[in-house]
């Protein structure tokens, strides 16, 4: 591989970044000694893991206030298929389910029939795209 001069210039100048970060940075040894003297703190894990606690309960309180409602679950509502206020439900890709021309299913094609058949007796009309 050859190095042009623009080449070699960019790498003694990252070598030099490089260096100078060195320099400033602490070294390893130094971040830990320093964590490991300021020893365990119990209080943090004791108070975070309250904190959680808090917005978990918080969290499920909400999701029972939502689904309950605000009086109270009632045993006198019958459970039924459709949303009230709606006379029957259907889902919304029902129309999927239905084709856009029921006569194609109502009618049963002759598998037996052949084209070529057709276009020797003249059932058949060609055209210049195909059969038609």
């Amino acid at each position: 591989m050859v190095i042009d001069a623009d080449e070699r210039r960019i790498r003694l100048a990252f070598r030099a970044l490089r260096v100078a970060d060195e320099r400033s940075a602490p070294s390893f040894a130094r971040i830990r000694a320093r964590a490991a003297s300021r020893g365990p703190r119990n209080w943090e894990a004791g108070a975070r893991l309250v904190l959680e606690a808090v917005a978990i309960l918080a969290a499920l309180g909400l999701m029972l206030a939502l689904t309950v409602g605000p009086g109270g679950p009632s045993n006198d509502t019958a459970v039924t298929d459709s949303p009230p206020g709606s006379g029957a439900w259907a889902s919304p890709t029902a129309f999927l389910l239905t084709p856009v021309d029921d006569h194609v299913l109502i009618t049963v094609p002759v598998t037996s029939d052949s084209i070529v058949d057709g276009l020797l007796t003249g059932q058949v009309e060609t055209t210049r795209g195909g059969v038609r």
